[in-house]
């Protein structure tokens, strides 16, 4: 696959993740220029080299955790924070960052790997500052942000990082305010929204300013005390010598004291106030503002490499409103047979039977005697009925295989046959639908058509069902777009039947595809047309039809093998 296909390839992804995490629908992404950067409501991906397979993984890891910010993070809290002081929002922004990737990982199984990949790359490329090389600022955040990672989001490669700034953070203020400190990071394993994590960052600098009161307030009696014992001996290596260098000016550093000695109260002093009053040139710089400066440096050496880049083509797949049609690709009346046997198939596993009030009515075998005296005054409703009342929980897309292969041996016709004979079947129901069609070529140089021939919202119409076979097979974007569409539908159940004779263009956007369905809880099953494989499905996931008479048995035989559950 060459550099423009993986380009467009990407592109899909992230927009279908876009969709999928972010709480507006409307969010837009793209993929121009050089610079990598997330506003309100848009995110830019620069233009790269997207054969490099490191480059992508880290851009896709950039793409989870800004996606994560749009969908968990309320950035009233960041302006209140950035209102106090530097350091309340360094405190607040590397505590919410350790939450809300944390509940991605939790609501999205491809958000864990993709998350933890991106954390293995940016220890190799140093993307991570190396604790010994923070000053005492940085470090005590480099501390919370080492520690939540790697203890409450799960990050574990990140362990060597969190125990060096333990150590280096104890020797700069002792074992015990860093103990206290990290308590209240550990909270963040419980925190459910940024206000949380805003509570948290509040009171770890609190603990702070505590010390420092407390300091305060033996600072004289420690100074007695040192000052007598140095009258008291003639030894330059007493303590007196020890408290004159810790009061030496001079910003604090993090290696200041040797390993396991804890620090006086003067040296604590000079570090917390160093932290409190620090500027915003100070603060430990937020790992994915600089994960953001490197995709954005390789974005521009790979467009040096190749002016061509920047020339790339917007996808392979493109969403049509019209496609080539053939009435002799289509029997209406098998179809409209067939979806009989689809709603006594899908009535049972769509719905959820719930036992309704009794009723009454005029005629009946059973009375309801409370409604006896309802009669003189001409209510003769007093007959007894119970009634089942079907709660409809369910969704579904049909993804139908348009492309050149399905022309062979009346694959196309069975297709939009069965297609015809579901939306039917399902509209019966009562359940809301969406069919459309991929593959059929529209003219554009290596585009192929997305065609809907039937919304949620619309009621299926056989005039537009009998479609063509021509073009490639891009089943893994289709369903992409088709999850795009179905991912903000309010069902409960929400499924999606794939009709194809099996052979994709490119395997692994499948099983991409079927990720990010399992992550949003979608149901993908594919009906093999005239094909006894699909590829990209264990052959226990689906099923065959051979003929559209066999659509009816194909359905029982999913039902059987609960591909529905």
């Amino acid at each position: 696959m060459n550099a423009r296909q993986l380009k467009r390839q990407f592109e899909v992804r992230a927009k279908t993740l876009a969709t999928v995490m972010a709480s507006n629908p409307n969010i837009k992404v793209t993929i121009q220029g050089s610079t990598a950067f997330r506003v309100t409501g848009h995110i830019n991906l620069p233009m790269g080299d997207f054969t490099d397979l490191e480059w992508q993984q880290m851009l896709m890891g950039w793409i989870y955790h800004e996606l994560g910010h749009e969908a968990h993070t309320n950035s009233w809290f960041f302006g209140h924070a950035a209102a106090k002081s530097p350091t309340h929002l360094s405190f607040l922004n590397i505590i919410e960052d350790v939450r809300m990737e944390k509940a991605v990982m939790q609501q999205y199984r491809g958000a864990k790997p993709t998350l933890n990949r991106l954390v293995e790359l940016a220890i190799i490329r140093e993307l991570f500052a190396d604790p010994t090389h923070l000053t005492s600022t940085q470090l005590i955040q480099g501390l919370c942000l080492y520690w939540g990672r790697c203890f409450v989001a799960g990050q574990d490669m990140l362990q060597v990082y969190a125990q060096s700034a333990r150590q280096l953070a104890s020797d700069a203020i002792g074992e015990e305010l860093v103990d206290r400190i990290i308590d209240e990071v550990i909270k963040t394993e419980s925190a459910k929204n940024t206000e949380d994590a805003w509570d948290i960052a509040e009171a770890i600098i609190a603990l702070l300013k505590e010390e420092q009161d407390a300091d305060d307030d033996t600072d004289d009696t420690d100074d007695t005390d040192d000052t007598d014992d140095t009258d008291d001996s003639d030894d330059p290596g007493s303590a007196g010598s020890t408290d004159e260098d810790g009061s030496e000016g001079g910003d604090a550093q993090a290696g200041d004291l040797p390993a396991n000695e804890q620090p006086t109260v003067q040296q604590v002093k000079a570090i917390i106030e160093e932290i409190l009053n620090s500027s915003e040139d100070d603060q430990l710089k937020d790992f994915h503002e600089v994960l953001a400066e490197e995709v954005t440096a390789e974005a521009i050496d790979a467009q040096h490499e190749d002016g061509d880049l920047m020339c790339a083509g917007s996808g392979d797949i493109e969403v049509t409103k019209s496609a080539c049609m053939d009435s002799n690709q289509l029997d209406v009346d098998a179809a409209k047979k067939m979806s009989g046997q689809v709603f006594q198939t899908l009535n049972k596993v769509l719905f959820d039977q719930v036992q309704s009030l009794e009723v009454t009515r005029k005629t009946g075998s059973r009375i309801v005697r409370n409604k006896l005296s309802g009669i003189p005054a001409g209510n003769r409703s007093v007959f007894s009925r119970r009634i089942d009342q079907k709660d409809i929980t369910a969704a579904v897309s049909i993804v139908v295989d348009a492309s050149g292969s399905m022309d062979r041996n009346g694959r196309m016709k069975a297709a939009n046959t069965s297609a015809l004979a579901l939306a039917l079947g399902l509209e019966r129901c009562g359940v809301k639908s969406e069919v459309s069609y991929y593959g059929c070529d529209i003219g554009s140089d290596h585009t192929f058509g997305y065609f809907n021939a039937k919304s949620f919202d619309s009621k299926p119409v056989p005039a537009r069902f009998p479609i063509n076979a021509y073009g490639g097979t891009p089943t893994g974007k289709a369903m992409e777009i088709a999850l795009m569409s179905l991912a903000l539908r309010p069902e409960n159940k929400k499924l999606m039947l794939l009709l194809t004779d099996g052979d994709p263009d490119d395997l692994s956007s499948v099983e991409y595809s079927l990720r990010v369905a399992a992550a949003i809880g979608v149901t993908v099953v594919p009906i093999g047309i005239l094909s006894l494989r699909v590829q990209g499905f264990d052959t226990s996931e689906f099923v065959s039809v051979n003929d559209v008479n066999d659509l009816g048995n194909a359905l029982r035989e999913a039902v059987k093998l609960k591909l529905f559950n």
